[in-house]
């Protein structure tokens, strides 16, 4: 019953100690930004109000023109989405891949002008996107660090030409570059290759607005919902808030994934430790006739107690054996809900068993050392 006790304890702890470290190493992944200090809103415009073209671009300048004006602001900017970007196919000019089926892909994103003005190290190399970039002018792109060092290895890409997806015939000309983003939030796993399209150029219904200001959060929040109500009263403003509590609703689910686990894990623990209690109490009981026999022929207390902690021990390795398999299985099913953490982390599976084998030896000491202090006279003079 021991071995089976801990090897279901086991699997469930493990579960949960893998969640956390994966929820700590998620939450000190170096942002190229501060996210208390970053606001967004998502807003959708009107298709019928707003076509595909020149309105939508310049309901985005207004509103990006109006927020830059108001003294607690910073900086004001505008995005398609700030994580979650679309992955697209693309094409270096001159590279032949054989068939479309082998373009490697990459992560796309559109941008205001002032978009790199919100980051300490935006536009690394080349310039950024302005208005005079029109539809009318030759289509440009910023591509990232990682879009650069795959497309054009130890070249610079400036001036260099790509096209991005199969369908788009037209080419995009590289006139900055800029640092790493995380396209697909804390846990982007892919090599983060993207590039920024100017809004100027490809405007969106769709888009998200960025502030950073001077003050506290809550006033960038009221001027991002104020400035859109002035310019279009009908225009919803939703999601307003800072980027770490749009990070907190991320983590949301692994949060309450490791609550589970943990909670289930940590009272399958407490019940292994009562039922050692309570077979150790029992076994000792049964064995009080041959305690006392030893105890009468001269074993110490400490003799008992190693005798009892030795039982123990061996169906406890026994369990932790048969435990750790499980938990290897288990971890890896979970795979895909942990970031920068292996399933099979050895400090992780080193502390949980740690963790079992005292808590074993624990549960059972109090029982074995009552079994220790046994008087045999009585049970002796009774047979």
């Amino acid at each position: 019953m021991v071995v089976s006790q801990y090897a279901l304890s086991s699997a469930p702890l493990v579960v949960a100690g893998l969640l956390i470290k994966s929820l700590l190493a998620i939450q000190i992944v170096d942002l190229p930004f501060d996210p208390e200090s970053l606001v967004q809103a998502e807003v959708d415009l009107d298709a019928v109000k707003y076509p595909r073209g020149a309105t939508q671009v310049a309901f985005i300048n207004e509103v990006e023109d109006r927020l830059n004006q108001i003294p607690d602001v910073e900086t004001a900017a505008a995005c398609s989405r700030l994580f979650e970007w679309p992955r697209v196919r693309v094409a270096a000019d001159g590279t032949d891949y054989g068939s479309e089926e082998l373009w490697p892909t990459a992560y796309r994103q559109w941008i205001s002008e002032r978009f790199f003005d919100l980051f300490e190290n935006g536009i690394l190399q080349g310039r950024s996107f302005s208005r005079t970039d029109t539809p009318e002018a030759a289509r440009v792109a910023i591509v990232n660090t990682n879009f650069a060092a795959i497309h054009w290895p130890g070249e610079t890409p400036i001036g260099k030409r790509f096209r991005a997806g199969r369908n788009e015939a037209s080419w995009l000309t590289v006139v900055g570059i800029a640092a790493d983003l995380q396209p697909e939030g804390p846990y982007d796993r892919n090599d983060g290759s993207g590039f920024y399209l100017p809004f100027s150029q490809e405007p969106d219904n769709k888009l998200t607005i960025l502030l950073r200001g001077r003050e506290n959060t809550g006033k960038l929040i009221s001027h991002a919902r104020r400035t859109v109500a002035d310019i279009d009263s009908n225009i919803p403003v939703y999601y307003a808030q800072t980027v770490a509590q749009w990070l907190g609703l991320w983590f949301g689910k692994e949060k309450r994934v490791a609550t589970l686990v943990g909670t289930t894990a940590l009272l399958a623990l407490v019940l292994a430790g009562i039922g050692i209690f309570g077979m150790v109490s029992f076994d000792a009981t049964q064995r009080r006739h041959e305690l006392a026999t030893r105890i009468a022929v001269g074993a110490a207390p400490g003799d008992i107690l190693k005798r009892f902690h030795g039982d123990t021990l061996r169906q406890v390795i026994a369990g932790l054996v048969l435990g750790g398999a499980l938990s290897i299985g288990l971890a890896r099913y979970i795979g895909n809900l942990l970031h920068e953490v292996s399933p099979y982390d050895a400090v992780v599976y080193g502390c949980v068993f740690a963790t079992l084998t005292t808590s074993a030896l624990l549960a059972v000491t109090i029982p074995a050392r009552r079994a220790a202090r046994l008087d045999p006279a009585p049970l002796l003079n009774a047979q």
